[in-house]
């Protein structure tokens, strides 16, 4: 017979007599015996629960550790959803400079392209695009010393000035 069955029966005093003499048998039945008799002497009136309501919760501990991970993981999902989110959402925003007056600002676009940006004046290029679209929106006037590569394009309320590789100036 099982090692566990035989402890169960023990345990709740259903053992026949092969049962009982095959349970002394066992390595572990003084051990066994002796934690009985100590918890008698507590005065437990139950020696131990069935396995079969140990069983039980342990069962509903492991749905309950389910349920959690459950939980867990719908959050890191929705997490996860969320940062791809933002992400894409903000992959059109641009970056802007300007300057107050009296102010000049030297600039390094993506590309190590240097703006010098005069007073009262204002840039602004999306910098997720810039290698694919190397183009930028000025107002106000500002100098370029433009990197060798793709089309680089400034607009102006007033016109677009499209070079590839130079230095120029540019008064909108």
């Amino acid at each position: 017979m099982d090692k566990e069955k035989l402890i169960k029966k023990w345990l709740i005093n259903e053992l026949t007599e092969d049962e009982q003499s095959s349970f002394d048998a066992m390595e572990d039945a003084p051990l066994l015996k002796e934690i009985t008799q100590e918890a008698k002497r507590f005065g437990g009136a139950q020696i131990a629960p069935s396995f079969d309501s140990i069983e039980s919760r342990l069962i509903q501990k492991t749905e309950q550790k389910t349920n959690w991970l459950s939980l867990v993981s719908k959050i890191a999902a929705i997490f996860i959803i969320g940062l791809g989110l933002f992400y894409f959402l903000n992959s059109d925003s641009t970056m802007t400079m300007a300057t107050q007056l009296a102010e000049n600002k030297n600039v390094t676009l993506p590309d190590n392209s240097k703006v010098a940006l005069n007073e009262a004046s204002s840039l602004s290029y999306n910098p997720k695009k810039w290698e694919d679209n190397r183009a930028l929106t000025l107002s106000g006037e500002a100098f370029f010393e433009v990197e060798k590569g793709q089309r680089f394009e400034v607009e102006t309320p007033y016109g677009t000035v499209s070079v590839l590789g130079t230095e120029f100036n540019v008064t909108a």
